[in-house]
């Protein structure tokens, strides 16, 4: 997913990085087999950056329109199936649409160049917009038939957001805990899309009562989101999967990270990766947070893993090098 380059005499190569990638993620698959639709959301996510990426570059490049055209449709159709796999994908969408337009403008002398820029880049993005809306439209059209009122894809969002703040968590999340749905809902009898809209409207409120906890409890979040070590409920093969994937993993994902954040080379094709991790982790922390939620960040960090293994090869190749006299480096 990062950039393919070589960086000379640092010993990087896309296809090095690439292949270190493709080791095993035990959590993957552990978690592929308890939800099955995880994994088909993960590979949406990765063909939606990297088509972002290409979109990216050939506008930075002044691509073909043609081309620009191919990445739009590739970026349309990638957001489209991730969005009815899990819409909570749909704040990143918005995310990424100014920052390929404020990506397209970066750079450019203001004026005449910088309106022609983003004239160039409004196409590809609108028509990935479009195709996004394409897919999400005759799901929507449904429920609206169905219910009566505006329900985007499913009702489980306002469910989520209302058992996440509830004040049964005080200022410490409890993930596999869930709020009663209140009974005076029940008793109105209200269809899905009433209730998802009630349910949404009262989590919003548990924030705006007591925000102090509502931040206190987000920070908590932080501990169910980056958890690896096992819980009480835990089987002993998922406590294996979790240590062994980023109990493993992380360390060096957190040193590619700041790889590719030091190097000035690899800091233009890392950002955009770096920005999904950001903003969908965030997104997780201030609503609902588990470990499954993390999978589709970690599948994009397995290549700034990749990028710490390479790294770290080539360091100790170079310090083993320095210690070998000099007679038998012949």
């Amino acid at each position: 997913m990062l950039e393919n380059r070589s960086v000379e005499g640092d010993g990087y190569h896309g296809t090095h990085v690439a292949l270190v990638a493709a080791a095993g993620y035990s959590y993957f698959a552990l978690y592929a087999a308890t939800l099955m639709t995880e994994s088909l959301f993960i590979i949406c996510v990765l063909w939606s950056l990297c088509a972002a990426m290409d979109l990216e570059a050939r506008l930075a490049a002044s691509g073909d329109r043609r081309e620009l055209r191919r990445d739009g449709i590739s970026l349309g159709l990638s957001l489209g199936l991730a969005t009815l796999l899990r819409q909570s994908i749909l704040p990143w969408v918005a995310i990424l649409f100014l920052w390929l337009l404020w990506r397209a403008s970066r750079s450019v002398e203001a004026g005449t160049r910088r309106r022609l820029r983003l004239r160039t880049a409004l196409p590809p993005v609108l028509l990935a917009g479009g195709i996004l809306l394409t897919c999400i439209l005759p799901f929507t059209m449904r429920n609206y038939l169905v219910y009566g009122r505006f329900l985007l894809l499913n009702s489980n969002t306002g469910y989520a957001m209302y058992s996440a703040q509830h004040p049964m968590h005080g200022t410490r999340f409890q993930a596999y805990a869930a709020a009663p749905v209140p009974e005076d809902l029940l008793a109105a009898g209200m269809n899905e899309a009433e209730l998802d809209s009630e349910l949404m409207r009262r989590g919003l409120a548990f924030v705006l009562e007591d925000p102090r906890r509502y931040l206190l409890l987000s920070g908590s979040r932080l501990l169910d989101y980056f958890a690896f070590l096992p819980e009480k409920s835990t089987s002993a093969l998922h406590a294996v999967g979790r240590f062994v994937g980023f109990g493993l993993y992380g360390p060096f994902m957190a040193y590619g990270v700041v790889l590719s954040l030091a190097r000035k080379e690899l800091r233009a094709g890392a950002s955009l990766a770096l920005l999904f991790m950001l903003c969908y982790s965030t997104l997780h922390v201030f609503t609902w947070s588990m470990v499954r939620y993390r999978l589709p960040v970690d599948a994009v960090a397995m290549a700034f893993a990749a990028l710490a293994v390479v790294d770290l090869y080539a360091r100790i190749g170079r310090h083993l090098s320095r210690r070998r006299p000099a007679e038998t480096r012949f």
